[in-house]
């Protein structure tokens, strides 16, 4: 009960301020033709709902940590999807630059990140979290 209140009262805030948003860019006309042709509220809706199943993953899969960077991965493209929504409404070009920031990041830490599993599985035979003991 209390996620479902949680989850619908974040989005209502979200889309109050992104209708307040719109609203103060109907005097240009590309805003405009922009607003209408893309379905933003879709846009935020898929990128919350990615946030919230990565969050929910990252929960569930404790102990295995290629699930983790998966989910860490889907909260990166809900997070990334949600900055060029708001770069696309506001016409911002610092939206689209965050976005690729998120990009580049995500990419250099799976990368560090698979490296150390795969020495990791080479000297425990497993890639469970519990392993990591071992190591010393």
């Amino acid at each position: 009960m209390f996620i479902s209140w949680f989850y619908s009262f974040f989005f209502n805030i979200i889309i109050f301020f992104l209708a307040k948003l719109n609203f103060l860019n109907l005097g240009l006309n590309k805003t405009y033709i922009i607003i209408n042709l893309l379905p933003y509220e879709l846009l935020l809706f898929l990128s919350f709902n990615l946030i919230i199943i990565g969050i929910w993953a990252a929960f569930i899969n404790k102990n295995n940590i290629f699930k983790i960077i998966l989910s860490l991965e889907l909260i990166y493209l809900g997070i990334s999807i949600f900055f060029i929504t708001t770069g696309l409404l506001t016409l911002d070009i610092k939206c689209f630059l965050i976005t690729l920031l998120i990009f580049s990041a995500g990419a250099a830490e799976t990368v560090i990140v698979l490296s150390l599993l795969i020495s990791l599985y080479n000297f425990n035979r497993s890639i469970n979290i519990s392993s990591l003991n071992n190591l010393t």
